[in-house]
């Protein structure tokens, strides 16, 4: 079954996503395609890949094909669709990649453009063409030509020290809760067996917990996200 994925800042007031989806089933009228995210804050790419692509990809079958539609406020001349961890990615070569992957990507191609500089929709008349082909076991090398290592663009880190580590809010959910940058990994590593205090904005937390049920209505609450799953399907 074909599968192609959709992450982007169209928003949903418009028929941006609808015309990429019509794309690419004009290629591939078998796809299945499934939004992953469109509310990304307009050029976001940090939020995009960190907050949605990221981490809505790995439960998706193997050889799914994903659209990062979020171009960033700089001007980007090269498009790229790369292969990591079994799957196929495509969109600018605007630093996404970088972020996405945290080593060397297996393959990459610059995808064959056709138009002249003028085009702006480049979702439409490009990543999904291209998408589309992928989805349909065409290789990369058959839509475009070898490519060099893509942008890297690098997540602002957590600042740890001795006594204390200083995340960045990475996104606002749709709930309102505050997604830091942050790792349980770091926590818990930092933290070993002290006494902590989370502190954000005027509000000071001293337990983390497993629910946001835990605490009083109106109260903050602290958790960890849930681990991303991935189980093999027969």
């Amino acid at each position: 079954m074909p599968l192609v994925t959709l992450t982007s800042d169209f928003g949903y007031q418009d028929h941006y996503a609808a015309v990429v989806k019509a794309r690419v089933l004009q290629y591939c009228p078998n796809a299945t395609i499934v939004d992953i995210s469109h509310g990304i804050e307009p050029f976001n790419i940090a939020q995009g890949v960190l907050h949605a692509l990221k981490a809505a990809y790995p439960v998706f079958p193997p050889d799914s094909v994903h659209i990062f539609a979020v171009q960033g406020s700089q001007a980007v001349d090269k498009h790229i669709a790369f292969r990591w961890k079994g799957h196929y990615f495509v969109g600018s070569d605007n630093g996404f990649a970088g972020l996405l992957a945290e080593a060397d990507i297996e393959q990459c191609v610059e995808i064959k453009a056709t138009f002249g500089q003028a085009a702006t929709f480049l979702a439409q008349i490009l990543y999904a063409p291209a998408a589309a082909k992928l989805a349909q076991e065409i290789s990369l090398q058959e839509i475009g030509h070898p490519a060099p290592i893509p942008q890297k663009l690098i997540a602002r880190q957590p600042r740890v020290t001795e006594k204390q580590i200083i995340g960045h809010v990475i996104s606002v959910d749709h709930y309102g809760n505050l997604v830091t940058s942050i790792t349980k990994e770091t926590f818990t590593q930092q933290r070993r067996t002290r006494r902590f205090e989370i502190r954000f904005a005027r509000e000071s937390i001293y337990n983390l917990h497993t629910h946001y049920t835990q605490v009083e209505p109106g109260d903050c609450v602290c958790v960890f996200n849930s681990p991303v799953i991935v189980r093999n399907c027969y």
